[in-house]
């Protein structure tokens, strides 16, 4: 039996993430014009840092990219043993976006966004 070698990457498959990468900056490039990103560059970010990154800037809808940081697990362990779940374990995060939507009643809703430039990535949201 011989040794697996790494299969080349196909042309097609090449193909397909330049794409993606192209249609991300293309967005990015939108919201920054329309004044709508925030760029954040850095290390590891706790939730206290980004919750003041966004409770700083003094917009009432924005994105966030380049965001890096660790979940809040106790929040997460107490939501899965509510909901009669075992915790799961989740690590860094690093999203393509967050959105950001302070609302007039001062609280602060966010939701995590993977810029996919496939149509056939579907995705489920929960309110």
């Amino acid at each position: 039996m011989q040794g697996s070698a790494k299969q080349p990457i196909s042309e097609i498959l090449k193909a397909t993430f330049t794409r993606g990468e192209h249609w991300e900056a293309s967005l990015l490039t939108w919201l920054d014009e329309q004044d709508l990103l925030l760029k954040v560059a850095g290390s590891v970010l706790e939730g206290q840092d980004v919750q003041e990154i966004i409770e700083i800037d003094e917009r009432d809808h924005f994105f966030v990219t380049g965001l890096v940081f660790r979940p809040p697990e106790s929040a997460f362990v107490a939501k899965f043993r509510a909901n009669g779940r075992d915790p799961v374990q989740f690590s860094i995060a690093k999203p393509d976006l967050l959105e950001v939507r302070k609302e007039k009643d001062g609280s602060i809703r966010w939701q995590v966004i993977d810029a996919k430039s496939s149509s056939d990535v579907k995705v489920r949201r929960d309110d």
